[in-house]
């Protein structure tokens, strides 16, 4: 049995199996050839494919998860498939991908935190594509709480459409939040795909040290609200996850505004599905 760890966020679909990693965009493409193709009829692409169709000026381009939640099943479909066939091809050029993955695949998958009603129907839309032993769906962060090998945690993941803020005690989830504020609010003005690109980051220095600023204003309020509810006896470690910890000044201005110091792992970007895919091999 394969054991696979999914996080499909709404900027990049994050996978990890027993034989490797891959991460892509959350993008989801179609298009009609053209009448001077070789080829006719209607062809399909996600990740950075799906972003170079744009060239051909009859392209759809969907972006099939917003705020951590799918909103286009066929889009959504294709990045599950996408992902769990490229973590299997690893497996098959390592030429260790034997009778384990016929007899089917343990998979556990992230949500947002206030996502919880999106539970069956993402279950339902990931068995109509796989063969599946096993199914879990936690919430996100979960994956950044294993692989930081912690049982009580504040746990702060900065992704693409939301920011989870989620309080672990003894591994169970006791507070937590999704906000609609992430990198997407940082990148907001800059252009829709401009996330995709690192320059975004450096070339636009002041807006983004703007918007930065402002991004931590609102985590940190957030979590300084959250912390306040909580005895105070009990002390828990801050981690904070996702890519958009990564982006420049991003640690620093939090840790300023919290005047704490806070954990980052390892592959911040990575750190859920690590975790998730720690999850299923335990499950």
């Amino acid at each position: 049995m394969v054991s696979i760890g999914l996080d499909v966020g709404t900027g990049f679909v994050k996978c990890v199996s027993d034989y490797g990693h891959v991460i892509f965009p959350s993008l989801f493409a179609y298009r009609d050839m053209g009448k001077w193709e070789e080829s006719q009829g209607r062809i399909e692409a996600v990740g950075k494919e799906a972003r170079d169709f744009s060239k051909y000026p009859d392209t759809v381009i969907i972006r099939p998860v917003s705020e951590g939640r799918p909103i286009n099943q066929r889009g959504f479909e294709a990045l599950v498939s996408e992902a769990i066939n490229r973590v299997c091809r690893i497996g098959l050029q390592q030429n260790n991908l034997d009778n384990k993955y016929n007899s089917g695949i343990s998979i556990i998958v992230g949500l947002p935190y206030d996502a919880r009603k999106e539970k069956t129907r993402l279950r339902r839309i990931i068995e109509n594509q796989i063969q599946l032993k096993k199914c879990g769906i936690v919430p996100q962060v979960a994956g950044t709480l294993i692989d930081m090998n912690k049982k009580d945690a504040i746990i702060m993941s900065i992704g693409q459409g939301t920011t989870e803020i989620v309080v672990f005690d003894n591994q169970d989830p006791i507070i937590g939040v999704s906000l609609p504020q992430a990198t997407d609010f940082i990148t907001q003005g800059l252009g829709e795909f401009s996330y995709l690109q690192a320059s975004t980051f450096t070339k636009q220095n002041s807006e983004i040290r703007k918007n930065v600023a402002k991004l931590t204003d609102i985590l940190s309020n957030k979590l300084f609200n959250i912390m306040s509810s909580l005895d105070e006896k009990d002390h828990y470690d801050v981690v904070v996850s996702g890519g958009g910890i990564m982006i420049p000044g991003m640690k620093r201005s939090l840790q300023r505004k919290l005047k704490m110091e806070i954990q980052v792992p390892k592959i911040p970007i990575m750190s859920n599905a690590i975790g998730l895919h720690k999850l299923a091999k335990i499950e």
